[in-house]
């Protein structure tokens, strides 16, 4: 029987951060009977899980023979980490998390499985959202944004009692999102002390943590607003990627293109590969990402009395998983009062846009990128000079 730590994320909640340090430090882990699964394996499933919900495919066999290789891994434990499986999918009018919940109680049956989910109080859960979706190609704003979320997808009651359901509630790790309560104030540490890795292995782990440069870093509200602008300008519209879409599924065998996984997965080939403007959004949003760096902020979207509302949506569901699996009242901490969100940058509804500050957050990331340049400039000037002088003196 293999002990089996299954993070299901949620999504925005240092999932990627964790994600590439788990797969870096690989061998290091297996050196302690700690085995990593691919992430690319977990989607493959995903997806081929999502063709059964979706179209009624059956591949049990092929979904089965992705976690059988991962079960005969001689390691006694395995990490397995892919936020798809909390089950906020958009495209569906409700959470899917009690279908996943079911299909993975399915396949790792007779194993000792521990569930893990980290939660992020709902208004910043989607505020960071909205900004990786920014980062993406969304050109609509937040008030839109808000709008297209309906359903329980952001009811964390739902999502922890449909895993409770399969695999049963002492089994399911409840986690706060929220630096102040993490171990080391760090998603990593966090998550390798419910492994219970051995601290030789976290010493090591910590040593060759990434540089900040790799990391996801985040936006300031005003570059979210600047990288928003030039999607209009270098995303395809929907009618174009729909048609392109549409001619790449015509290529494909009959009993693929019936399968609505495969669209999904060549839909993001698609917005790569065939547009030609993708690089230079590319560069744009690492741009951004580095002029926002140094304001340490998160962008905030909601007023704070849009924050209150909405947040009033969630504080019963709240409550009853603070309650049934922490063992205590109160689920995330409250946000400032209006005076504290004030001095944290709150956004104040004004019909023209604070250009200032956009220009701004813009004028720094194109600053950075001449700066690198001519960093660049200088050192390919140096070595084209020492390769000048080399041939001379070979001569």
């Amino acid at each position: 029987m293999k002990k089996i730590f299954f993070h299901i994320g949620t999504p925005k909640t240092g999932t990627t951060a964790l994600q590439n340090t788990l797969m870096r430090n690989a061998e290091a882990l297996r050196q302690w009977g700690v085995h990593v699964t691919d992430r690319a394996l977990l989607n493959e499933a995903q997806l081929m899980l999502q063709d059964r919900l979706d179209a009624g495919i059956d591949n049990h066999g092929a979904v089965r023979a992705i976690f059988q290789q991962e079960l005969n891994r001689p390691e006694h434990t395995l990490v397995m980490s892919h936020e798809a499986y909390a089950g906020i999918s958009y495209i569906h009018p409700d959470s899917i998390a009690p279908f996943f919940a079911e299909s993975l109680a399915e396949q790792l049956q007779g194993q000792e499985v521990e569930i893990v989910v980290y939660l992020r109080r709902q208004d910043l859960f989607m505020e960071s959202r909205y900004v990786q979706s920014v980062k993406s190609g969304l050109t609509i704003t937040f008030a839109e944004y808000l709008k297209l979320h309906g359903g329980n997808h952001l009811d964390w009651h739902h999502l922890v009692t449909a895993y409770a359901g399969a695999f049963g509630k002492n089994n399911v790790i409840v986690r706060v999102y929220d630096r102040q309560e993490l171990k080391e104030r760090d998603i990593v540490a966090d998550f390798l002390d419910i492994v219970a890795a051995p601290p030789e292995c976290l010493a090591e782990i910590a040593a060759c943590a990434p540089p900040p440069e790799l990391r996801n870093t985040g936006y300031t509200r005003y570059a979210a607003r600047v990288q928003r602008v030039f999607n209009r300008q270098f995303f395809l519209d929907r009618e174009t990627m729909e048609a392109r879409l549409e001619a790449f599924a015509a290529t494909l065998p009959p009993e693929v293109r019936a399968a609505k996984a495969d669209y999904r997965r060549v839909h993001q080939a698609l917005a790569r590969g065939v547009d030609p403007a993708v690089p230079r959004r590319l560069e744009i949003r690492r741009l951004l990402q580095k002029a926002s760096q140094p304001c340490g902020r998160k962008p905030l979207f909601f007023t704070h009395e849009e924050r209150q509302r909405f947040l009033a949506l969630f504080r019963e569901s709240n409550t009853m998983v603070a309650e049934r699996f922490l063992g205590r009242a109160v689920l995330f901490r409250e946000p400032p009062d209006k005076a504290g969100m004030a001095g944290m940058g709150e956004v104040v509804r004004n019909p023209d846009p604070d250009l200032e500050d956009v220009i701004m957050a813009f004028g720094n990331a194109l600053a950075d990128q001449g700066a690198e340049i001519d960093a660049l400039k200088e050192r390919i000037g140096a070595l084209e000079k020492a390769l000048a002088e080399l041939a001379s003196g070979e001569k």
